[in-house]
C-alpha cells in the first residue's frame, strides 16, 4: 500500500486529535458529575459550552494563522490570486486592442490592393509601340 500523503497524514492528526479531545471532554465533564461538582443534567450544556470555546479558539487560531501567512506571502512578493486575476483581466484587455489594432490596419492595406487590382493595365511605353 503507498504511504499517505503529507495532507493526507495531517488530516488524519487532525480527526483523530478531534475524537480525542471530545472523549477528553466528555471525561472530564463525567468526573465533574460523579465528583458532585455538576449535576447529571447539566452535563450536556457543560460539554457544548466547552465544544463552542473550543471551536472560538481554533476560530481565533485559524484566523491568525491566515493573516500571518498572507502577510509573509506578501513580505517576500509573492502574488496573490487577486493579483493573478487583475493581471489576466490585463492581458485579455491588451490582447483584444492588439486584435483590433491589426483589424484596423489590414483592413486598408486589404482595400487598396482590391482597387489596384481593380485598375487597368498600364499603357504600353512610347518604346514598345513604335517597335
Amino acid at each position: 500500500m503507498a504511504e499517505p500523503s503529507a495532507w493526507e497524514r495531517y488530516i488524519r492528526e487532525g480527526r483523530d486529535r478531534t475524537q480525542a479531545t471530545q472523549r477528553q471532554i466528555q471525561a472530564f465533564v463525567n468526573n465533574m458529575v460523579r465528583d458532585g461538582q455538576l449535576r447529571a443534567g447539566e452535563a450536556q450544556k457543560a460539554i457544548d459550552d466547552i465544544q463552542g470555546r473550543l471551536a472560538k479558539q481554533l476560530a481565533d487560531t485559524q484566523k491568525r494563522v491566515r493573516e500571518t501567512i498572507r502577510d509573509e506571502l506578501k513580505r517576500i512578493g509573492v502574488a496573490t490570486k487577486s493579483d493573478l486575476d487583475r493581471l489576466e483581466r490585463k492581458v485579455a484587455r491588451l490582447e483584444k486592442q492588439i486584435a483590433t489594432q491589426k483589424a484596423s490596419k489590414s483592413a486598408p492595406a486589404k482595400a487598396a490592393s482590391k482597387s489596384a487590382a481593380k485598375k487597368s493595365p498600364a499603357k504600353k511605353s512610347a518604346a514598345k509601340r513604335s517597335a
